[in-house]
């Protein structure tokens, strides 16, 4: 039985806005849509395509998401997509695991502006 952490059993056919966010190459790009959509397996195609093709390295992405089964998600399909590729350098986390490591990171150094 395959885990819940797997990529989808039926295939994944993407529709004509999947297709473009899977293939956008310049700059960020805001995936929002409702549950169930396909928004992790549209991210995770998008990021290995990016690896793949060269036009990114794993550590040159940062992949933010709502909630950590999500995040973990999002990386085990890349992992499982580019089987012979080093992906450790991506960054796959939630919005505040991502900003709560930032603030430690920089420590005290920060402010707030009025």
């Amino acid at each position: 039985m395959s885990s819940p952490r797997n990529a989808p059993s039926r295939p994944f056919n993407p529709d004509e806005c999947q297709r473009e966010a899977i293939e956008h190459l310049h700059g960020p790009m805001l995936v929002l849509a409702g549950a169930g959509t396909g928004k992790t397996t549209v991210l995770t195609r998008r990021i290995a395509r990016l690896i793949e093709q060269g036009h990114a390295r794993a550590d040159e992405i940062l992949a933010l998401t709502y909630t950590d089964n999500a995040a973990a998600e999002m990386r085990d399909r890349v992992k499982a997509e580019l089987k012979h590729t080093d992906i450790s350098g991506l960054q796959s986390s939630t919005f505040h695991a991502y900003c709560n490591n930032l603030l430690i990171r920089t420590g005290n150094n920060f402010g707030v502006l009025d």
